[in-house]
């Protein structure tokens, strides 16, 4: 295969797995408008933090028009309701457009390659829809186990171990501010021990920056760690048993995830490989 022809593929497949990782980040913008909802906290009518005429200004390039319902009106209960419904429907429908549109061009792409290359093509996306399922399938289990929002902020991956999962609990505003205080006592700390850590006199010695980039991530470390035991004191015995169901769940999906990514890196390995 020639040089110009391989890139064309690179390019393809690329792309075709640009679109399927992007699918659970294009779900998070189904509320009437191209931005997701950044944070730990699950997306709905009720999370916006401001309304009306400020909330118009702020997003007016891309606020949609089902958060402008909720932005501009004072809506009822009940209504809320309904446009809660509309935001699903609207989602399900943009799903099912997506996926409409990404089988028409995969096959207007297909035409563009050789038959080796159109071989290959079919190869990746066919890998790429099994990586796709598998974690379609880790996704579904997990939102089983503990809850949906939860599940999909773990495919996008702004749930993952190692960050606290306490803020991700549904917890009332009194032990949000207590949970804050511990995080900021942390902080101080961990810039106390960054200071306490003498830098080596010879910033060139490499053996020296390892042995003090070490150090660092000791102290930062131990701090976490008392924190993080200082906030799940805070806990009631409920919670407590919530995070270590979401804590558990949330390790049963990276696991089956990382073991999908390694399935599809092995077949587009082989199925780019060239004689």
């Amino acid at each position: 295969m020639s040089g110009s022809g391989k890139f064309k593929l690179y390019v393809l497949v690329g792309v075709m797995a640009s679109l399927v990782m992007a699918q659970a980040l294009a779900q998070e913008g189904a509320r009437g408008g191209p931005a997701a909802f950044p944070g730990p906290f699950r997306p709905g009518l009720r999370d916006m933090p401001s309304r009306g005429v400020s909330e118009l200004i702020r997003r007016g390039d891309e606020i949609g028009p089902l958060a402008v319902c909720e932005a501009a009106l004072k809506l009822s209960a009940d209504q809320e309701t309904q446009l809660e419904q509309l935001v699903t429907e609207r989602q399900e429908e943009l799903q099912r457009l997506q996926e409409k549109l990404d089988k028409q061009f995969a096959e207007r792409a297909k035409e563009l390659l050789t038959e080796n290359q159109g071989r290959q093509y079919e190869q990746v996306l066919a890998a790429l829809a099994k990586y796709r399922q598998s974690v379609d399938a880790a996704e579904a289990e997990m939102a089983e186990a503990v809850d949906e929002g939860l599940a999909k902020q773990a495919r996008t991956g702004s749930l993952r171990p190692g960050r606290s999962l306490i803020y991700f609990l549904d917890l009332p505003p009194r032990q949000r501010q207590a949970l804050a205080r511990v995080r900021i006592e942390a902080a101080k700390k961990m810039a106390k021990a960054r200071e306490a850590v003498a830098q080596p006199t010879d910033r060139t010695d490499r053996e020296a920056m390892r042995q003090y980039r070490e150090k660092i991530m000791q102290a930062v470390e131990s701090a976490k760690a008392e924190a993080e035991v200082k906030q799940k004191a805070l806990l009631t015995p409920e919670q407590k048993a919530r995070l270590a169901k979401v804590e558990e769940a949330l390790e049963a999906f990276s696991q089956k995830k990382k073991t999908a990514r390694k399935t599809l890196s092995a077949e587009l390995v082989e199925a780019l490989r060239t004689e």
